[in-house]
């Protein structure tokens, strides 16, 4: 009897399951108990997919498993008979919904990005940074705080943004990195007001008010204490003796009568930069006369037309950059025992001068100090009325052009100077 109600047991089970498997197709259900472990069934109202056993997303953007009712979110859709479905049902939104698969982020670091999305942004994507927020850059690295061209962090993207380095204020827009200033527009531009000067010839800083005093012979010029600001400039370079104080910028506009100027400042040294067609003017001597201290000159025109242009003697260190000394009566420039470089330079219509009986015109090198630079570069001395260059000892030059000199010799064969051949961009002054 026992055996008999096994047996009767066992038939049951086994009809049981024949029965449920021949009602179901694979893969079909009307209730999650229908699926094997790991799949729910889908009962919403889903064309084609409704009915259907779905695995449970284990995801991060779900909860890990589905809930008695089959409300857990799905990673991917179980095939129906003659479909090939890969894709999760998406949501109203487009995306995977509730519980869905986990969505890899497109980045982690900037490297992982390129091209004209080189940046990872919070949220994982790779985007250029105007796509982002406009302090972006400048909270992320404070060492590339601008938006540059390519979509990248950078160094900057005007001169503006280049603030933390006084000796590099201006943007380099091909490499989107600060660096030191080349010419005075370049200061003006980044400025938009004075001095606009460019101080390339030492640090590579755009000078400042500060530092600068103001000489222009005209309307509103002034000799009184005040005087040497740009809407109240001195009246002439004798009064910048009494005025200087320890400013080291001298910006000269248009001409201006000068004594035989002694400039004993120390290094660093004082700098007197031409604007608006900048002119020193000799009276009664020497437009120039440099008895001690460091002085640089650049874009000013000097003449003397009753003696020598400019006398630089003693211990002093004169350099002239894109002068032009023209129509001295006595000689162009007399460099006894100073240092000096002088680049850039046309020494033109002078003389002659008699020094002790020694006829010269356009440059003489009467001593050379023991110690300094004695150097010419791209000089151009050309119809002065004798001798072009003199030297009482050697002295370097390279790119130095003479011709027209009277006196039957262009450069006296003392000073060891090979001349250039033929005026251009390396051979002689870029002066007009």
């Amino acid at each position: 009897m026992e055996r008999l109600m096994r047996w009767f047991v066992l038939g049951l089970v086994v009809a049981s399951m024949t029965a449920c498997y021949s009602v179901l197709k694979p893969g079909r259900c009307d209730q999650t108990s229908d699926c094997a472990s790991g799949f729910y069934c889908n009962l919403e109202p889903t064309p084609g997919a409704d009915g259907t056993c779905f695995p449970i997303s284990t995801g991060d953007g779900g909860d890990g498993g589905g809930d008695a009712d089959g409300d857990a979110a799905v990673e991917s859709m179980m095939p129906d008979a003659g479909n090939d479905v890969s894709e999760a049902h998406p949501d109203a939104d487009g995306g995977a919904g509730e519980g869905g698969p986990e969505v890899q982020p497109q980045c982690t670091k900037d490297q992982d990005c390129s091209g004209t999305t080189p940046l990872c942004s919070p949220d994982g994507t790779c985007k250029g940074c105007k796509d982002l927020s406009a302090t972006f850059c400048s909270g992320r690295l404070s060492s590339l705080p601008a938006c540059g061209p390519s979509g990248a962090c950078v160094a900057c993207a005007t001169s503006a943004d280049c603030s933390k380095d006084a000796t590099k204020p201006i943007c380099d827009l091909t490499t989107n990195a600060c660096v030191a200033c080349t010419s005075d527009d370049q200061c003006f531009a980044k400025l938009g007001a004075d001095p606009g000067v460019c101080m390339s010839h030492q640090d590579g800083r755009c000078a400042t008010d500060a530092e600068t005093i103001y000489v222009q012979k005209g309307s509103t010029c002034s000799e009184s204490t005040d005087a040497g600001t740009s809407a109240k400039p001195l009246c002439s370079l004798e009064q910048v003796l009494l005025a200087i104080g320890s400013k080291k910028v001298i910006v000269l506009r248009g001409a201006t009568p000068a004594p035989s100027w002694v400039a004993q400042n120390a290094a660093p040294e004082l700098s007197i930069i031409g604007q608006k067609t900048a002119g020193i003017v000799g009276v009664t001597g020497p437009a120039l006369h440099l008895t001690g201290g460091h002085l640089y000159i650049r874009s000013v025109h000097v003449t003397s037309p009753l003696d020598i242009g400019i006398v630089a003697d003693g211990n002093s260190v004169l350099r002239l950059d894109s002068v032009l000394v023209d129509n001295c009566a006595k000689g162009g420039i007399l460099l006894d025992g100073s240092s000096f470089s002088i680049v850039n330079t046309t020494v033109t219509g002078n003389g002659p001068g008699d020094l002790a009986g020694l006829a010269w015109g356009g440059i003489r090198v009467q001593n050379v100090p023991s110690t300094g630079s004695t150097a010419f570069a791209r000089v151009s001395v050309t119809n002065n009325k004798q001798v072009g260059l003199s030297c009482s000892t050697a002295v370097t030059g390279a790119g130095v052009f003479a011709s027209g000199n009277a006196g039957g010799v262009e450069i006296s064969p003392t000073c060891a100077v090979t001349p250039c051949a033929s005026a251009g961009a390396t051979c002689g002054s870029t002066l007009p």
